[in-house]
């Protein structure tokens, strides 16, 4: 009777430790609409500047060094706002992002204010994944930006990244001029 109790006990201790509790941190950020320099936003004061890419990098630099099971994404609508993107056509949005210690990011709307073909150009400058599964070249089965999901570990642990455009964003929110052809 002990040598089964105690081989059920050695059983049920070998499935706790599948069960063990890990820790991940998950940086995320979305809209960040080219905003490179600290800049007001009203709403949170009228006086001190906040944001800019150079805090933003510091604050995932220093997250990931007290804590290398981070990751950091983005959701997408990084083009556009401030005219650094307009004149550069968001290429210089994309050499900022370069820094910021990106594990990820997915294409928002904003993504193709300067046209999809712009936007196809810019994103192969990422040195980080950029993923999308679901815009399509027009009448195919042809993805436009073929990098639709990312499987990446910290700590032990996987995590599934998936990249997907919302339909009301794409057919409501983006001139119909920039996406013509997907």
């Amino acid at each position: 009777m002990i040598k089964k109790i105690l081989s059920f006990s050695t059983l049920f201790l070998s499935f706790l430790s599948y069960g063990e509790i890990k820790e991940l941190t998950i940086l995320h950020t979305n809209d960040l609409h080219s905003h490179l320099f600290p800049h007001i936003e009203t709403w949170i004061s009228d006086t001190r500047e906040v944001g800019g890419f150079a805090n933003l990098a510091t604050l995932v630099k220093k997250e990931k060094v007290a804590n290398s099971d981070t990751i950091y994404i983005d959701s997408g609508d990084y083009f556009s706002g401030p005219y650094v993107s307009t004149l550069t056509k968001g290429k210089a949005v994309i050499n900022s992002m370069n820094f910021l210690g990106l594990d990820a990011a997915c294409i928002g709307n904003h993504e193709f204010d300067h046209g999809w073909d712009n936007m196809l150009e810019q994103i192969q400058e990422a040195t980080f994944p950029i993923l999308n599964g679901n815009i399509f070249f027009e009448g195919t089965n042809e993805l436009v930006w073929n990098n639709p999901y990312l499987v990446i570990e910290k700590g032990g642990i996987k995590i599934g990244l998936i990249g997907l455009h919302g339909k009301f964003a794409f057919y409501d929110t983006i001139n119909f001029k920039m996406t013509q052809g997907i």
